[in-house]
Order: structure tokens, then C-alpha cells, then sequence
């Protein structure tokens, strides 16, 4: 995961100055989360390397990330949130200068660790922006996040960006294994972005208990009773009686997908563009505004070795047709 923490003055408008003229963000500072997953079924899991620090082709997922920063016209410099005992590994390169940061138990504190870091250095004050990206993103480009940005330069003030990518613009032989990420949006299917942009000091601390008690059940197996009561127990301790019913519609449609029932999927999801926002505002007190952006290297992350072989032989075909 990685953050871009805007300088105050920037990405920021007074009440007189919104309407028309978009907001701006420049003069970034970004920081890359390398972290791991609790699931000892994913790769990154517990006790694996970092997917940050997994080879990719001739080099690692960490050096396509940073190449994809380190190209912004925006940046000013890069954090790294690293394993301890990792803060002093100098296997990158980047013009831009480069901090290496202890992460923290959970992708929150991670998150928090480099902001204190950033705003120790004179890099962040609060009220800033900072942009989240996933350690997980070997397609990313500079362009991408570029075109990101723009994006959400042109959109109503949030608190929280997050983009979403159609279809339609991921390739052909690498759809079949981003089946089951797919969000129905704008009466089409999407891929959400795992890059946002979040103004941090509209994160309470609750909201952040509410994020890591969802990121503990989101890839959990319904496969017995206890499973399914450990997640209904959470779920409505995070979203509450009152939206957990609409939540369930939701996530009965996920398992429709899943199971290969689009008909039964695409009712039980209408609506879900306008329920989730809604949801994150009410529970996690953050503004969200969606915003499409055709650029599919955001969220073509890898959790399992296919997904990562499969992106690895795209990527050398895909260079070898551009030679």
C-alpha cells in the first residue's frame, strides 16, 4: 500500500472557492505499504514475504511500484513501511529521495506510521490528502496514477477517492481471474482501484477498529457454522441491525457471482453504487466519491501464484508486442 501526502494548500478549497474550480493536487509525497496478509492461504500470507518484495520477471513487484511513483511529476518523495529489521535493506533505486519506515500490526497503523514519519520530516501537516496504494500492483504506471488523479481533481470534494475501472478495459486473458473482484457500477461491471486518495484526519478511531474488523472477514469461508456466525457477528457490530440487511443482499449477490448465477448476482447487487458509499460515510464518517478511470494496472493486484503468473507472462508478451 502506498500514500501520496499532499503539502497543505493543496487538495484543499475554501467554501468560496468550491463550484466550478476543481481541486488540486501536487506536490505529493508518496509512501509504499509493503506489508502482509493475516491469511496464511494468500500469498504475502503469515510468514511469507511481502508480495512488495515477491520477484516479478527480472525484478520485483516493489521496483515496479516505486518506478511507477518515482515517474510522478508530482512527487516529492517516497516513504517505505517495511517489516522491522527491513528499515535498512537498500535493494532501490529512485531519484526521488527514499525513507524506509517500520510498519506498524494492522494496515492502519502501517498507514499512521508513515504519515508520523512524513510530518516529522516536514512533509505532511494534518488535513492533508494522502493516496493509498496496495503493494500488490505489478502493472502500475505513472500514467495510471496520473490519470487518477486528474480524475479526482475534476470530482466533488470527498474525504475519500477510489477509483473504479470498467471491464471493458482490462484485457481479454486476464478477466477470467478477476471474476469474483467485479462490482456492479453505472449499469456495467467494474473493478474498484486499489489506489485511493484519503484525507487521513477524517478517520476516526473507530472507523479504523471497523476497517480492520472488515479486512479480517472479508476473504473468510463460509464453509461452516462457525464461519458464518464469526462473520454475521462482525458485520453487525460494524454496519448495525439497520444495515445489515441491505449489506446481506449484497453479499448473497457476491456468492451468486461467484457461483456462476449472473441473473440472481446482478439483482441482489442493483444498487450497491449507492448503498456503499452511503455505508462508509454512516459507519466510517468518510465522504466517498467514485470515479471512473480506464486504467486497469490500479487494481490488477495477485493474492494466489496464478494470478501472478498470469499477470508476469501478460506483462512479457505485452512488451514483446511493443518492441
Amino acid at each position: 500500500m502506498a500514500l501520496c501526502l499532499v503539502k497543505q494548500g493543496f487538495g484543499q478549497r475554501s467554501p468560496d472557492e468550491r463550484g466550478d474550480t476543481a481541486m488540486e493536487f501536487k506536490d505529493l509525497v508518496v509512501t509504499v505499504l509493503a506489508g502482509n496478509d493475516e491469511n496464511p492461504d494468500l500469498l504475502g500470507g503469515s510468514g511469507q514475504p511481502s508480495k512488495f518484495f515477491m520477484p516479478f520477471g527480472h525484478e520485483t513487484v516493489g521496483d515496479r511500484i516505486l518506478r511507477a511513483v518515482d515517474g510522478l511529476n508530482c512527487c516529492k518523495s517516497i516513504y517505505v513501511a517495511v517489516p522491522l529489521g527491513s528499515t535498512k535493506r537498500q535493494d532501490f533505486t529512485t531519484e526521488r529521495p527514499l525513507h524506509l519506515v517500520s510498519e506498524g500490526a494492522t494496515r492502519t497503523e502501517s498507514m499512521m506510521n508513515t504519515v508520523r514519519e512524513a510530518e516529522r520530516q516536514g512533509d505532511y501537516v494534518g488535513g492533508d490528502y494522502v493516496l493509498v496504494i496496495t503493494g500488490d500492483l505489478p502493472l502500475l504506471s505513472s500514467s495510471a496514477l496520473d490519470r487518477l488523479i486528474e480524475a479526482c481533481e475534476g470530482a466533488d470534494e470527498a474525504d475519500l477517492y477510489l477509483g473504479m475501472i470498467p471491464l471493458s478495459a482490462v484485457a481479454e486473458e486476464l478477466r477470467q481471474a478477476y471474476q469474483t473482484a467485479l462490482l456492479p457500477y453505472c449499469s456495467g461491471v467494474y473493478l474498484h482501484s486499489d489506489v485511493c486518495l484519503l484525507r487521513p484526519d477524517a478517520v476516526s478511531e473507530a472507523g479504523r477498529n471497523r476497517f480492520e474488523e472488515y479486512m479480517s472477514v472479508r476473504r473468510a469461508h463460509l464453509n461452516s457454522l462457525g464461519s458464518i456466525l464469526r462473520v454475521s457477528v462482525t458485520l453487525l457490530r460494524i454496519v448495525g441491525l439497520r444495515r445489515l440487511f441491505p449489506l446481506a443482499r449484497v453479499i448473497v449477490g457476491l456468492r451468486a457471482r461467484d457461483r456462476g448465477d449472473p441473473d440472481r448476482a446482478l439483482s441482489a447487487l442493483e444498487g450497491v453504487d449507492r448503498l456503499l458509499p452511503s455505508l462508509v460515510e454512516e459507519k466510517f464518517g468518510l465522504r466517498v466519491g467514485l470515479v471512473t478511470v480506464h486504467e486497469p494496472g490500479l487494481a490488477l493486484d495477485f493474492d494466489y501464484v496464478e494470478q501472478l503468473k498470469l499477470l508476469e507472462e501478460w506483462d512479457v508478451q505485452h512488451r514483446l508486442t511493443d518492441l
